[in-house]
């Protein structure tokens, strides 16, 4: 007989951040976006990359409670945010920088992204639990990102950029008032 000893998984919450009081954005059942809301974490992308930009995009689209705040990783505020890492680590991976300035790249920020994403606490847990294979997964399709990018439409790319300069406008310069 093998002795088979399991290792205690993590506690996680599948709760997501906000509790869905009657002001907030997240109730069920709820279309409006309150716009007073600041935003929890910034997510710096590499802006010379087609596929990353569209990618970004489409992680902004599925934030309707505007949380997260795009930076392009080439850009001035990027420099104070990844104070001490080379520019060969920035541009290496994506970043994602909560409120307290903690900084989590690559596999390693997709449990705290999906925490922030409305009915992501499913993947979050996922991420969470097993972070080799997420860092291992995200490392291949960012080392495979221009071949990836190939794929992605211009007028897709385009989209996303029109989604990224509409979330660093104020929510009710946007167009239509519809979160971007």
């Amino acid at each position: 007989m093998v002795d088979v000893r399991h290792t205690p998984l993590p506690e996680i919450s599948l709760r997501q951040p906000d509790s869905g009081t009657p002001e907030s954005p997240t109730r069920p059942g709820w279309g409006a976006v309150r716009d007073d809301l600041s935003m929890r974490a910034t997510l710096l992308y590499d802006r010379d990359c087609g596929f990353c930009r569209w990618s970004l995009g489409k992680v902004l689209a599925w934030d309707r409670r505007r949380s997260m705040r795009p930076v392009a990783i080439q850009s001035e505020e990027a420099d104070r945010l990844l104070t001490g890492m080379s520019e060969q680590e920035r541009l290496a991976s994506w970043h994602l920088v909560d409120e307290t300035g903690t900084v989590r790249s690559a596999g390693a920020a997709f449990p705290e992204l999906f925490r922030l994403l409305p009915a992501a606490a499913p993947l979050a847990a996922l991420t969470a639990r097993a972070p080799r294979a997420t860092d291992r997964a995200y490392r291949w399709v960012a080392g495979n990102r221009s071949r990836w990018g190939r794929l992605v439409s211009d007028g897709a790319k385009r989209r996303a950029d029109e989604r990224i300069a509409g979330r660093l406008r104020p929510q009710n310069a946007a167009t239509s008032g519809r979160p971007t």
